[in-house]
């Protein structure tokens, strides 16, 4: 949680927003998400699955922020946001949250090491990213795993000659090993 003099330090590099209840802060996929600090409120990120549920995977209350490693780079957010609550805002775009980030040094410590927390939290409980199905010794396989573990990116693999559950979903899906591995989004 940000302390009231480190969100006065942050209030330069962006502008206040009230959001009502239920409204959508930034959706997953979007290569445009702001960094959000919670004045008053809270906002809950969210994955949704295929049958349309959601499942809530973090909360952010007052002096929590929003945002991951993805907003330093033009990947697209793994998950949606919306507020809980009528909230206000310290929403800080992205150019700008490079110049807090390169101005206040302190600051910039605090919220990348939350954010490597948050990927580190997502890549162990496997909950977004994808699910890869392959066979452990192929060299496929073995690269793929290699880059998905080498860019951090959230991931599950799961190997075909182990599991009986991913051997019936290939044959389900017609899928032969020499076509492995297959890579299955999370949505």
């Amino acid at each position: 949680q940000l302390s009231k003099s480190a969100i006065a330090r942050m209030r330069p590099y962006g502008v206040e927003e009230g959001v009502l209840k239920g409204a959508d802060i930034y959706c997953r996929g979007s290569r445009q998400a702001d960094f959000y600090v919670v004045l008053r409120g809270e906002l809950q990120t969210f994955e949704q699955k295929q049958s349309g549920i959601r499942v809530t995977v973090g909360r952010y209350t007052e002096g929590r922020f929003t945002g991951e490693l993805d907003l330093l780079n033009k990947r697209g957010t793994l998950r949606s946001c919306r507020a809980v609550r009528d909230s206000l805002l310290l929403r800080i775009e992205r150019a700008a949250l490079q110049r807090l980030l390169h101005d206040e040094p302190e600051l910039c410590e605090v919220i990348t090491q939350q954010w490597l927390w948050r990927r580190q939290d997502r890549i162990d409980a496997s909950h977004s990213g994808v699910v890869a199905i392959g066979l452990s010794g192929q060299a496929e396989s073995v690269r793929l795993r290699q880059f998905l573990v080498r860019n951090g990116y959230p991931h599950r693999f799961v190997d075909s000659g182990e599991s009986v559950e991913a051997a019936l979903l290939l044959e389900a899906l017609n899928l032969s090993e020499h076509q492995l591995p297959a890579l299955f989004l999370p949505d």
